[in-house]
C-alpha cells in the first residue's frame, strides 16, 4: 500500500484540507463540485530517494513525507488517522475523508466517506491513476491491500497503542506493555517483573541482536559505530534498604556489615601497593564481594515480596557468619552453600529456577575474574562483556542477558550500557527496533513484511543532537534499504520539529501545518514557494515551523527593553521628556546598555542598536567603542 493523497472534510483540526503524500503528481479535490483533479508534478524526480541503483539487493524508498508545523497543529493526529482508520480498520471506516492509494499491482484505490463527501468525477488527463477502484464507506468488503505498516515513536506519554497482523508497533508507548505480553504469549515471562524492567531487557536484547548480526549479515556499514562490548554495572544497594527485607532484614544486615568491613580492609591493602599480584588478587576480592552480595540481596528481596515459604529463619545456622570469621569458608563459598541449601529446601518450581539462575550468575562472575579481565575494572562495580562475531544463540553476551533476566522476578540488580554517545545510543535503539522486523528475526515470529511497506515515524529525531538530526534522513534511508532488501518498496511518513531534516527533502516532500483559530491549514512546499532541499537552516527554522523569530524569548525581551529605552532617550534631546526620571540615563545604566548590545550575536541587530546608542542626543553613548 502506498498512500498518495488524503483529503479531510472534517477530522480533528483539519477542515477541508488535503495532504499530498506523493511527488509524482498534484491532487486537488473540489468540495463543491465533488471532482478530484490530478495533474503531473513538473518537479518530480524519479527514484530521488534510491541510494544505489546498481545494487539490486536493496529495498527502494519510494517517497518521504515530512509533516512539520506548530505544536498542537495536528501532526500526531494525522498519523493517528492513518493508524486507526486505514490500518486498524482495514480501510472500512474512512471517516470524513477521501483517500487515494496504490496497491502492489499499481492499481489505484479510492476510498471515501459517502455520508460526508460526494465524489462525482475523477479528472486525470495524464492517466496517472491506473485501474481505478472506488469504494464508499458503506461498502463492507475488504479494500486495503495486504501491506505491512511499521510505526516508530520514542515518546512515552501513556497513550494507548496496540498491534495487529501486518501492523508492527515499535513505539515506546506500545512496547512498554507489548514486550511483557510477548513474553507471556511465548511462555517465558517471569511473574512479578515490572513492565519497565521487561521493556528495558527487551530493548537491550534487540540492540544486542543488531550488534551481533548486522556486521556479518550485511556488507554495508551500519550508519553508526558498532560497539565491541557491553558495559555491565552492579547496582549499589544502600544498607538502609535492609529494612524492606522483612524477616530477612537482620540476616542481610549482618552480611552487609561483614562485606563492608572486608571491602574497607581490601581498599586499605592496595593503597600505595604496586605489586601486580597483590593488586590483582585484592581487586578480584573486591569484585567478588560486591557481586556475591548483590545476588544474595536479590534473593532476600524476591522472597520477601513473592514467597510465603519459610525456607530460612533469621537465626538459621546456615546464615551464621562464624565460618567466615574463622576462615573456614570464603564469602563465595558461603553464598554458594546458602543458595544450594535454598534449592534443596524449596518446593516451588519457579523459585528453584530463579535460584539456579542465580548460581549461574555467580559462575559468570567467577569466569570474568578467571579470564583475566583488565585490572582497572575491579576497583569499580563494572565489567564488560565482549560482543563476538558468532551466532547469537551461543554468544556470551546473549547467554548472559538471558540468564540474568531469569535470575530475578521484579528487582533488577544489574544495569547495562553501551560505550557510545547519547546520540549513538538513540540511533542504536531506533535501528534495533526497525531491525527486529527484518526477515528471519526472532522478534518477527517468522512473519515476513510484505513487498509494500509503510513506515510511520513520530518525531524520530527526538533526543538527538543537531548533528545527528542532520544525518537522520540519510541514515534512515540507507538502513531500511539494506535490512528490508529487494523487492520491497518503502514509503515513509514522518513528523518532525527539526529543520535539519527538511534540508534533506525536496519541497514536494514537506507538508506545513499552521494553526488558525481552532483549525489547521495544510500546505506543502510547492504551494508555499519554499525551497527546502539543501536550504538554509535558519530560514527553515522561521518559515518551516511558523516561528515569529529565531531568537530566544528571553533574549527578545531583553532586546526590546533596550530598544524601548533607547527610543525614549531619543525624545529627551527633543525636549519631549525633559525632567522625566524614567528616561534619564546614568553612567551605570549607560554601561549596562552597551554591555547588553555587545552580547548580541546577530550582527545586524547589534549594529543597529549600537548606532542608536551612539547617536543619543544626551551624549550617553558618545565615545562608545565599536568593534567594526
Amino acid at each position: 500500500m502506498e498512500l498518495l493523497y488524503i483529503w479531510f472534510r472534517w477530522y480533528g483540526p483539519f477542515h477541508h484540507q488535503g495532504f499530498h503524500l506523493t511527488a509524482e503528481c498534484r491532487f486537488h479535490f473540489d468540495w463543491g463540485s465533488g471532482v478530484l483533479s490530478v495533474s503531473p508534478n513538473p518537479e518530480y524526480v524519479p527514484d530521488f530517494f534510491r541510494i544505489d541503483k546498481e545494487n539490486k539487493d536493496l529495498a527502494i524508498v519510494t517517497h518521504i513525507s515530512a509533516i512539520v508545523g506548530q505544536n498542537g497543529a495536528g501532526k500526531t493526529s494525522f498519523l493517528n488517522y492513518i493508524k486507526n482508520y486505514l490500518v486498524r480498520a482495514q480501510g472500512k471506516d474512512v471517516f470524513e475523508a477521501l483517500v487515494v492509494l496504490r496497491n502492489e499491482h499499481d492499481e489505484t484505490i479510492i476510498l471515501y466517506d459517502d455520508t460526508a463527501i460526494r465524489l462525482h468525477d475523477v479528472k486525470d488527463p495524464s492517466g496517472f491513476l491506473l485501474n481505478q477502484q472506488r469504494y464508499r464507506r458503506q461498502d463492507s468488503s475488504r479494500r486495503l491491500p495486504d501491506s505491512s505498516v511499521l510505526f516508530f515513536s520514542n515518546i512515552f506519554d501513556h497513550a494507548e497503542e496496540d498491534g495487529l497482523t501486518n501492523y508492527y508497533n515499535l513505539s515506546t508507548n506500545y512496547l512498554i506493555r507489548g514486550d511483557k505480553k510477548r513474553r507471556m504469549d511465548e511462555g517465558v515471562d517471569v511473574p512479578g517483573q515490572t513492565l519497565v524492567d521487561v521493556h528495558r531487557d527487551e530493548d537491550l536484547n534487540r540492540q544486542v541482536l543488531l550488534v551481533h548480526e548486522y556486521p556479518e549479515k550485511f556488507k554495508v556499514p551500519l550508519p553508526v559505530r558498532i560497539p565491541n562490548h557491553l558495559i555491565v554495572k552492579i547496582r549499589d544497594v544502600d544498607g538502609k534498604d535492609a529494612k524492606s527485607l522483612g524477616r530477612f532484614a537482620d540476616a542481610y544486615q549482618r552480611i552487609d556489615a561483614y562485606v563492608e568491613t572486608k571491602l574497607d580492609e581490601s581498599r586499605q591493602r592496595i593503597q600505595g601497593r604496586d605489586e601486580n599480584r597483590v593488586l590483582r588478587e585484592t581487586k578480584e576480592t573486591i569484585f567478588h564481594y560486591r557481586a556475591y552480595r548483590i545476588v544474595l540481596w536479590s534473593f532476600f528481596k524476591e522472597m520477601t515480596v513473592y514467597s510465603d515459604e519459610r525456607l530460612v529463619k533469621s537465626d538459621d545456622l546456615i546464615l551464621s557468619l562464624e565460618p567466615l570469621h574463622s576462615g573456614k569458608k570464603t564469602f563465595q563459598q558461603f553464598a554458594r552453600t546458602f543458595l544450594q541449601a535454598m534449592i534443596n529446601r524449596n518446593r516451588d518450581a519457579e523459585v528453584e529456577a530463579m535460584l539456579r539462575h542465580k548460581l549461574k550468575m555467580l559462575d559468570y562472575f567467577d569466569a570474568r575474574v578467571d579470564r583475566g579481565t583488565d585490572d582497572a575494572l575491579w576497583t569499580d562495580p563494572t565489567f564488560m562483556i565482549p560482543i563476538q562475531s558468532e551466532a547469537l544463540a551461543s554468544s556470551e553476551s546473549s547467554e548472559f542477558i538471558k540468564n540474568y533476566r531469569r535470575s530475578y522476578r521484579a528487582y533488577a540488580y544489574l544495569d547495562f550500557d553501551w560505550p557510545l554517545s547519547s546520540g549513538e545510543k538513540a540511533f542504536l535503539n531506533f535501528f534495533a527496533r526497525l531491525y527486529s522486523r527484518a526477515d528471519g528475526q526472532p522478534y518477527g515470529s517468522n512473519e515476513r513484511l510484505t513487498d509494500r511497506v509503510l513506515l510511520l515515524i513520530d518525531e524520530g529525531e527526538l533526543y538527538l543532537h543537531p548533528e545527528w538530526q542532520r544525518r537522520f534522513i540519510d541514515h534512515l534511508i540507507r538502513f531500511v534499504s539494506v535490512i528490508y532488501g529487494d523487492p520491497r518498496r518503502i514509503q515513509i511518513i514522518l513528523t518532525s520539529h527539526s529543520p535539519f531534516l527538511l534540508s534533506d527533502l525536496p519541497r514536494t516532500s514537506v507538508l506545513y501545518l499552521k494553526r488558525e483559530g481552532v483549525h489547521s491549514v495544510v500546505t506543502d512546499g510547492v504551494e508555499e514557494g519554499k525551497s527546502t532541499f539543501a536550504g538554509n537552516i535558519h530560514d527553515m527554522f522561521a518559515t518551516g515551523f511558523f516561528m515569529n523569530t529565531t531568537i530566544g524569548e528571553f533574549a527578545r525581551q531583553k532586546i526590546n527593553d533596550v530598544i524601548a529605552k533607547l527610543k525614549a532617550l531619543e525624545h529627551v534631546g527633543e525636549g519631549a521628556l525633559q525632567g522625566d526620571p524614567s528616561v534619564t540615563l546614568s553612567e551605570e545604566e549607560a554601561k549596562s546598555l552597551l554591555s547588553i548590545i555587545r552580547l548580541i550575536g546577530e550582527p545586524l541587530i547589534a549594529g543597529r542598536l549600537l548606532d542608536m546608542y551612539e547617536n543619543l542626543p544626551t551624549g550617553g553613548g558618545r565615545g562608545a567603542d565599536r568593534d567594526d
